[in-house]
């Protein structure tokens, strides 16, 4: 955390003045008066759009009518919304205005250093990877940033209401991101209860959206973000994958049969700099939804989940579908970031290379799957029910209206 040299010194102390600033138009945002029945709404910084839990949460307050003025700060105004909801141009102006005066905050993310809260708002935060394979935080040690600390410190204080899936998470993020305990709600994860409805509707219209057969059977490819805030510029790769596409579809369909489509999706800080994956276009059957921006509708509809270290392995294991793991870098990436587990902890098995990935899709046993998967929910004291979104609504209703 200590900072090393000149560069990291310059882009410390031009973050400290950028937030200080941030702060500053904030409280010129004071001449006008909170609104009471106001909500704003963010995903990772703007950068997506209606999608994660935060859109789940809005979903459920959707239901109410014309009840609340709900805006939601996104960088690309083409992104399309529900009629209900108020799409703002991310800037540090609007976001500054509309943060100064909504009664509820709902984010995913961090909120920008230097931001600060009136009396009386109310800041809902629902981070974006519950259970996850990465340590974050100060459970990184030496190299988590200042910059990151400083955040982390500032946000966390703000809270009001931190969303936890189980008794992991409450503990692990109390020490990652310094929450109290009252702010911690084990509730559930609003984005995974599309995964836990009813709604079978959802296989159908996916693959009406994007023109497939109603009966092919879908794997996602979800890659997690390689690289962090700890220079001045975002450091990302892809994944390091050596993928042979049209091989993959042939053992996923001499293992659970049928036809099969693959979907790639990014990780958001990806897939806002990199536009189209390059395998999209040598491969057939292969669909981009990385900028799609809601990827719970995806995996609520498909059949198998291919990732490294996202955590939305295990989101979707939570509807007991064939979750594998392909980490090519596996090695290279734990000796720069720490895991949380033990490769043999986990539900999942994992592959190095493309071969092992064919050999643990065929050896793949169902039974098996499901007491690997008891067994782990059981350990983490998991709490997912399908409702969360009816919950965070609530809270919601009563701070307005009480």
């Amino acid at each position: 955390m200590k900072l090393k040299n000149i560069d990291e010194w310059v882009y410390y102390i031009y973050r400290i003045i950028k937030g200080f600033c941030f702060s500053l138009l904030i409280r010129l945002c004071y001449i006008f008066p909170v609104k009471n029945n106001k909500i704003v709404v963010c995903c990772h910084k703007g950068s997506r759009g209606y999608g994660c839990s935060p859109k789940y949460i809005v979903e459920n307050l959707l239901q109410d009518g014309n009840e609340y003025e709900i805006i939601w700060l996104v960088k690309d105004k083409s992104k399309e919304f529900p009629e209900g909801i108020k799409k703002v141009k991310y800037t540090a102006f609007t976001n500054a205005y509309h943060l100064a005066t909504a009664n509820v905050w709902i984010d995913n993310d961090k909120k920008e250093l230097g931001t600060i809260k009136r009396k009386g708002q109310f800041y809902i935060h629902t981070w974006h990877g519950p259970v996850g394979f990465k340590t974050c935080g100060a459970l990184r040690g030496e190299s988590r940033s200042k910059v990151g600390r400083d955040i982390s410190l500032r946000d966390s204080g703000m809270t009001d209401m931190y969303l936890s899936n189980s008794d992991w998470c409450s503990r692990i993020h109390k020490m990652s991101f310094h929450y109290r305990d009252e702010v911690i709600y084990k509730i559930g994860t609003p984005r995974t209860d599309i995964l836990l409805s009813a709604d079978e509707g959802i296989r159908e219209r996916i693959r009406t959206h994007h023109h497939l057969p109603a009966n092919i059977k879908i794997a996602i490819c979800a890659p997690t973000f390689r690289g962090g805030i700890q220079k001045k510029k975002l450091s990302y790769q892809i994944m390091p994958i050596e993928l042979d596409l049209d091989e993959l579809r042939k053992v996923l369909c001499e293992r659970f049969g049928g036809e099969w489509c693959i979907m790639l999706r990014l990780h958001p800080l990806v897939a806002e700099m990199v536009k189209e994956y390059p395998l999209e276009k040598k491969y057939s059957n292969v669909v981009d939804i990385s900028q799609q921006d809601d990827l719970y509708e995806y995996i609520a509809a498909a059949d198998v989940l291919i990732s490294d270290y996202s955590s939305c392995a295990f989101d979707a294991s939570y509807k007991r579908m064939p979750v594998f793991l392909y980490a090519e870098d596996y090695e290279a990436f734990e000796s720069e970031r720490a895991f949380y587990w033990k490769r043999e902890e986990l539900p999942f098995s994992m592959a190095e290379n493309f071969e092992q990935l064919k050999g643990n899709i065929m050896n793949f046993d169902q039974a098996v799957y499901q007491k690997e998967l008891d067994t782990f929910f059981e350990q983490i004291g998991l709490c997912e029910k399908g409702n969360a979104s009816q919950i965070v609504g609530d809270v919601i209703r009563r701070h307005i209206y009480e």
